[in-house]
């Protein structure tokens, strides 16, 4: 089946939040609002545990030759088979770490879906809805909305992930689209270290709390900061332009200064909605490097997904690094 949500007794191991509307597919347990982890993961039958079996004979009663291990649910049955080195992160384990590096308590209702997929629930996926970040809550309120997609596999098909994502996960293909969508991603294999592995991620990335307060404070001074100098300066930062420069250079310039300022006159979520300010510019600057900065050597349809690469799975660390030189420099004008 299409949506691939792993039976049980007859029933989907699925559960989702019915005030958010009902997923394509009409299966699974719905539930009157957000829920709590330990709610959904009941409700989802994701509550159960996964143990490892060592194998010594294979189906036809062969003697098995490497050390290997039987994936094993309580609920399930056998969902796949692991080396020695594999350790198991049951579905609580990860959504307990979910929690933490979000900032989350055990009695906050977050979760919007969470199910298992594969015929023996080889897959786990859940959608967490955590609380809006608010700029400057009396005056623009520019909401940040953030939705967090969490999964792991039995079976080897999916690593222990956490990442930012838009996508309601309700089946097979939104997890899939979601994976290739994912901000600030976390994917981390299944090996003894995983939960510490996923903690060092996680302040790289900037999932700490200390890192969401940063934000918010840098983006309120930043809304403080007149917009005309604050482009000039986040240009001047990121395309300085000397004298000697040549002119081929100083084109190339004019013509990322253009569409940079285009999306910050035009754009729907920079000047228009929260005015013309240095929070606005950082805007535009973020989404011109996220979507529209030209790569060497590719363009088009390549381009496009090197960038998307780049910026949604966290690996170009210069970009993200230049990101902040552009805030630190409107910052600078707040002083």
């Amino acid at each position: 089946m299409a949506h691939e949500l792993t039976e049980l007794e007859g029933h989907a191991s699925f559960v989702f939040n019915e005030d958010r509307g009902w997923p394509w597919h009409r299966l699974g347990t719905p539930m009157a609002g957000f829920m709590t982890v330990r709610q959904a993961l009941e409700a989802a039958n994701c509550d159960d545990i996964v143990t490892l079996h060592r194998l010594w004979h294979d189906a036809d009663g062969n003697p098995v030759g490497p050390e290997l291990y039987e994936v094993v649910s309580d609920y399930y049955g056998p969902m796949g088979v692991a080396g020695s080195g594999y350790k198991v992160m049951q579905c609580s384990e990860i959504m307990d770490i979910a929690q933490r590096i979000v900032g989350m308590s055990d009695d906050t209702a977050i979760v919007d879906t969470m199910g298992r997929l594969g015929e023996f629930g080889e897959r786990f996926f859940c959608h967490v809805e955590f609380p809006e970040l608010v700029i400057d809550p009396h005056g623009i309120a520019d909401k940040i909305r953030r939705g967090l997609f969490v999964g792991t596999s039995f079976d080897g098909s999916m690593a222990n992930t956490i990442g930012l994502s838009n996508i309601r996960e309700v089946c097979a293909n939104t997890v899939r689209l979601s994976l290739g969508q994912l901000k600030q991603a976390i994917s981390v294999k299944h090996t003894g270290n995983a939960e510490e592995r996923i903690d060092q991620a996680a302040v790289a990335v900037g999932y700490a709390a200390a890192a969401e307060t940063a934000m918010v404070e840098k983006a309120e001074a930043m809304l403080r900061v007149d917009g005309g100098p604050a482009f000039a300066i986040a240009c001047d930062t990121l395309w300085p332009m000397p004298e000697d420069l040549p002119k081929q250079h100083k084109t190339r310039r004019a013509n990322i200064i253009e569409q940079v300022a285009t999306l910050y006159l035009d754009g729907e979520t920079n000047s228009k909605l929260v005015g013309h300010n240095g929070w606005a510019v950082y805007g535009a600057i973020t989404e011109w490097m996220d979507w529209q900065r030209p790569l060497k050597n590719l363009d088009g349809e390549a381009a496009t997904l090197t960038r998307l690469d780049q910026t949604l799975l966290n690996v170009s660390h210069d970009v993200n690094d230049r990101k902040m030189q552009v805030a630190d420099a409107i910052l600078s004008l707040a002083a």
